[in-house]
């Protein structure tokens, strides 16, 4: 049976999916339906971006939540919103489907349709689709790794930030994978744009990475200015101290350190 959600939200997004109501009665599927206000849809008609992918997270994590059918914390390991059409109506409806599992974490695609009637699903009133990794973890196994942890702000799958805690990364060579994918297509893009020119989906898109896991590991475009400046120069650091180690005179050892040093920049240089 449709419920109604009853936790707001500070954005506008949120107040809107306060009200939303959900349908999960379907198995490994779950329905989150809006109706649409005027601040919610730009002069072009198009719904306002941070809405579509709120609601279709949401729809995702409730179908999760609704098919685990346990306590349980739901964290997105991976996030992709696609914009297809403006579509027209005054009510929005977010379908999450599971696509695929293994162990305790899946693939759901959630489409969103927009109509003038409440719940009506389309194809021609596609506007959206979100497909996300999804990680359960239960509430027990969070709890008895208690010892071992420590309190974190993770991202949910509806978009919000909740405090839970947390241990290891599950994968830590994949958290690093990422910063390098983030660090050489920040290089890649503001090395030809400039800082100032660059934008966040410039940086994402270069980066071969959707910009919700991005947000995983940044906050802002300094913190990316950052990572290129602590890289870099870590970077020239460890080039030239190496030619200062070993024998030889300190004047020597200088010169070679120094020699390096601009091949170092000259060879890095975008």
């Amino acid at each position: 049976m449709p419920a109604k959600m009853n936790e707001a939200s500070g954005s506008p997004a949120g107040a809107l999916l306060a009200g939303a109501s959900v349908d999960t009665s379907q198995r490994n599927k779950a329905s989150v339906s809006i109706s649409l206000e005027s601040g919610s849809v730009d002069a072009q008609g198009w719904v306002n971006e941070e809405l579509l992918g709120q609601l279709s997270r949401l729809a995702n994590q409730q179908g999760l939540e609704a098919k685990m059918a346990i306590p349980g914390l739901v964290r997105a390991l991976e996030s992709k919103l696609s914009l297809y059409e403006a579509g027209e109506g005054g009510h929005l409806t977010a379908e999450g489907k599971l696509v695929h599992e293994k162990d305790n974490q899946s693939v759901w695609r959630a489409v969103v349709y927009r109509s003038d009637v409440p719940g009506r699903k389309s194809a021609k009133g596609m506007v959206a689709e979100c497909t996300q990794t999804l990680l359960f973890s239960p509430v027990a196994v969070t709890e008895a790794a208690n010892d071992q942890v420590e309190e974190a702000d993770v991202e949910a799958a509806s978009g919000e930030t909740v405090k839970r805690k947390v241990g290891r990364p599950a994968n830590p060579n994949l958290s690093e994978e990422r910063r390098r994918q983030i660090f050489h297509g920040a290089c890649e893009v503001i090395s030809h744009k400039g800082y100032a020119a660059t934008s966040i989906r410039q940086i994402a898109a270069a980066a071969k990475i959707p910009i919700p896991t991005m947000y995983q590991y940044i906050d802002s475009k300094e913190d990316i200015l950052y990572m290129i400046t602590s890289e870099s120069m870590s970077g020239i650091f460890s080039y030239f101290n190496e030619h200062l180690q070993g024998e030889g005179k300190a004047n020597d050892k200088l010169v070679e350190a120094v020699e390096a040093y601009v091949k170092y920049v000259s060879k890095n240089r975008k």
